[in-house]
């Protein structure tokens, strides 16, 4: 799981919105993840600065009032809860943010229809949801692989 070129362009398309002003938002990254700097190279470069940053030293960079990480690893503070439960019912976990992100999480979850009923959950009404998700290849990567064509 990683923030790389198309979670970064499509991040930035977010905060390209005159409608949107970052720092009152809250943002919730569906597993812990870190930016990848070589696919990166030219989007957010004057804040990466070449090191591998953690999903929330970027959000915060970005000027995010809050951000939330949640993965079974807890990696980087994230919220160790199990995506595939509800994680109202399991965690008593009820918080909500502007922006939920999959980046990369989903395919990594058997039970899809749990996990994005979650992404539901925590958003709140009016928020956005960001999906990333490999397409091609990576066949033997994950439980789940979601095809364009």
């Amino acid at each position: 799981m990683g923030i790389g070129y198309g979670q970064a362009g499509a991040l930035c398309e977010v905060l390209e919105h005159d409608e949107l002003d970052v720092r009152t938002l809250s943002v919730c990254d569906l597993g812990s993840q870190k930016v990848i700097p070589a696919e990166v190279n030219g989007l957010l470069n004057t804040l990466l600065r070449g090191t591998n940053l953690p999903g929330k030293q970027l959000h915060t960079s970005l000027g995010f009032k809050e951000y939330t990480s949640i993965d079974l690893d807890g990696a980087d503070g994230a919220r160790q809860f199990d995506l595939g439960k509800n994680l109202r019912d399991t965690y008593g976990f009820g918080d909500q943010f502007d922006l939920a992100t999959n980046s990369g999480t989903a395919e990594h979850v058997f039970a899809q229809a749990e996990f994005f009923a979650n992404m539901h959950e925590l958003t709140k009404l009016g928020g956005l949801m960001l999906h990333s998700l490999p397409s091609r290849g990576w066949s033997q990567h994950g439980f789940y692989r979601y095809d364009d064509v």
